[in-house]
């Protein structure tokens, strides 16, 4: 019983830390705006680090803080563009299903090479850690699963109590 249980808060905890922070590349609130640490580099909490890992840890969030920073202002400039795209086709006496299907499959390989490219940083960050450390990363993850479903389970109750 106990291991099923384990078993299920490793998955759900494993889920959430690989889609909660590739939220943040489709412009959701986020941790690394307004100076907050991004999920991945919350999960590090409590982890020893050696001198080297934390040099290399901190050189790849530089890069990854940049490279979103580029991303979110591509991303800005093309709204304006998928917006425009999107009410030309919409709009207009003579809707065109084939073309907006397109328009939409187009719009959702980008949001997934996003999210591709995320997962590919966390791996980055997984990769630097000795399989001790990686141990207690998944652990922390499994935490914030929990306190993540707690604070879900609350919610459906007080949601259900109106």
């Amino acid at each position: 019983m106990a291991l099923k249980k384990y078993t299920t808060a490793g998955i759900i905890a494993l889920s959430l830390a690989f889609t909660s922070p590739l939220a943040l590349a489709d412009g959701h609130k986020g941790g690394d705006k307004k100076g907050g640490k991004p999920e991945i580099q919350k999960m590090l909490k409590g982890i020893e680090l050696t001198a080297e890992q934390k040099t290399e840890l901190n050189a790849l969030f530089a890069k990854m803080k940049e490279e979103r920073k580029a991303a979110r202002t591509e991303m800005r400039a093309k709204a304006v563009e998928r917006r425009a795209e999107m009410q030309k086709l919409v709009f207009t006496n003579d809707f065109n299903e084939g073309a907006f299907r397109a328009f939409v499959e187009k719009n959702q390989q980008e949001r997934v090479e996003r999210k591709v490219e995320r997962a590919k940083e966390q791996n980055a960050v997984f990769k630097l850690l000795t399989p001790e450390q990686q141990t207690q990363f998944l652990a922390n993850l499994a935490k914030k699963a929990e306190k993540q479903q707690q604070r879900m389970q609350k919610r459906m109750e007080a949601k259900q109590s109106n």
